[in-house]
């Protein structure tokens, strides 16, 4: 029997529809409960350094959210149709993002777990929020690999760093997640923590033998390094 959320309706949806499906239903569950918020873009340029696709301010928590497209491989033999265990992120396209994801403990992936478009309304129930363990590197990383696929080899959905939309909140709200920012200075002080960590990656892909620079994440103020210290 086919399952409706992988059904294709004309073609997969592309990773922007997703981010804006969730990001809406995000602020659409936020609004119901009462909790002002604040969801932007981050730009192409800041990515680079920053990897999050959009940011979240809730209650003085910075939260970043990268977004990735699911896609899904042939069913195996005998399975008609689409399956659970045919669907996966490619998230070792881009090594030095992944990296810096790691490094910062405010950003998690999201990742949809359906692709149909008929599903968008309740995109927010069907999505993971994921953050890589410090032993994990980039690779395909699989809903439920049950055939030992090369990667990922359980069920992220069961990851216990994998969290649905409910877990994921309840959390934040009691600031196990997210980046606190103080009211007295709150770029300055998550400016100072983002070169901090742009700093550490950077090291990392040196000892890897990589050379290319990362440009640091611009937040439209100029501050001198006594200011820093």
């Amino acid at each position: 029997m086919p399952v409706e959320l992988l059904n294709t309706v004309m073609s997969l949806p592309l990773e922007r529809e997703f981010e804006g499906w969730i990001t809406w239903t995000v602020l659409d569950y936020l609004e119901e409960v009462g909790i002002d918020a604040r969801i932007w873009s981050i730009s192409p340029q800041d990515e680079h350094t920053w990897p999050a696709d959009e940011t979240l301010l809730l209650e003085g928590k910075v939260i970043g959210l990268q977004f990735k497209r699911p896609y899904l491989a042939d069913p195996l033999q005998g399975e008609p149709f689409p399956h659970y265990n045919r669907l996966y992120w490619p998230l070792g396209h881009d090594p030095a993002q992944f990296r810096l994801v790691k490094a910062n403990e405010e950003i998690f992936y999201c990742l949809p777990t359906f692709t149909n478009r008929t599903w968008r309304k309740a995109s927010l129930h069907h999505c993971l929020f994921w953050r890589p363990t410090r032993k994990m590197g980039p690779g395909d990383v699989w809903y439920e690999n049950s055939q030992n696929v090369p990667g990922w080899s359980g069920s992220i959905d069961r990851h216990y760093t994998s969290f649905r939309w409910g877990a994921f909140f309840e959390r934040l709200v009691q600031c196990s997640f997210g980046w606190r920012v103080t009211a007295e200075g709150p770029i300055r002080e998550y400016h100072m923590h983002l070169r901090s960590a742009i700093r550490a990656a950077e090291l990392e892909k040196m000892e890897e033998g990589e050379r290319e620079s990362l440009l640091f994440f611009n937040v439209g103020m100029e501050m001198t390094e006594e200011r820093e210290a």
